[in-house]
């Protein structure tokens, strides 16, 4: 089965298992795009990489499919405003797989997952990433000045 035939059979289970998953990625065009690494939304579309679904499991493709699906339902692309992509990204991510765990949903290896933002906004996660980056940044300058002494 070819990736495009996977997301399409992975679609339609949505609509028979999960309709709330379902009826929205029915919402959301998709399209093929291998210049992407996984799969990204820009809130119309759902973007994937053909060779990467190719090596998910069935479960996994369901999972990444809600992923992608619950970005939009919970406004991620129009509540960025002027934040940092990529933090802006990690924070919505930690924010969704909380519950799409918590709803037995299968995510492919390396979804952001920490417990400690079970419930959070992406708003609320995203301002603990950069405190901790920002501290993180503080630490080498500080391991920095220590090693030219």
């Amino acid at each position: 089965m070819t990736a495009a035939q996977q997301v399409a059979a992975s679609r339609t289970a949505l609509v028979l298992d999960q309709p709330f998953f379902g009826s929205l990625s029915l919402r959301l065009k998709v399209t093929e795009d291998a210049t992407c690494d996984t799969a990204w939304t820009d809130g119309q579309s759902i973007g994937y990489n053909p060779q990467y679904v190719e090596t998910l499991s069935s479960p996994q493709l369901l999972g990444l499919l809600c992923h992608e699906v619950l970005h939009v339902a919970n406004g991620h692309p129009w509540r960025r405003g002027n934040r940092d992509q990529v933090r802006w990204n990690r924070a919505a991510d930690y924010a969704i797989n909380n519950i799409l765990t918590g709803c037995g949903f299968d995510l492919p290896e390396g979804g952001l997952i920490d417990p400690q933002y079970a419930g959070q906004s992406a708003e609320y996660i995203y301002a603990r990433l950069l405190d901790e980056d920002q501290q993180d940044q503080q630490d080498q300058q500080g391991e920095q000045g220590q090693q030219g002494e």
